[in-house]
């Protein structure tokens, strides 16, 4: 048996490591269908996000989001279709804590 869920994947300013992990179940998996970041600072802030397959490292060959500089007090939108695979993980990497980080989507779970 399966089932779907909306999820709240992460919320959090995270500075650096994985923020959200896909259950490990096989063939189980999650879906990201929104990041939102928002910069909580006045100055200009970057970020980047990867798609790490569970054993791996976070590099450029898992990329999603690549050195993506927002101004301050601004937010950015990235609407999109990935699937993590199960045990996948979602890595944040930012220079300081000032942008808050929402990642939605569904997760389904074999049980």
């Amino acid at each position: 048996m399966a089932e779907i869920v909306p999820k709240l994947l992460y919320i959090g300013n995270l500075q650096m490591g994985n923020a959200y992990t896909a259950p490990s179940t096989s063939g189980s998996y999650a879906i990201i269908k929104s990041i939102n970041v928002c910069n909580t600072s006045t100055a200009n802030e970057s970020f980047s996000t990867n798609l790490v397959l569970a054993g791996n490292t976070p590099g450029v060959n898992n990329t999603i989001l690549s050195s993506v500089v927002l101004t301050g007090d601004n937010t950015f939108s990235y609407e999109t279709s990935i699937v993590v695979p199960a045990g996948a993980s979602v890595y944040l990497t930012q220079a300081s804590n000032h942008l808050t980080f929402t990642i939605s989507g569904v997760e389904y779970n074999v049980v």
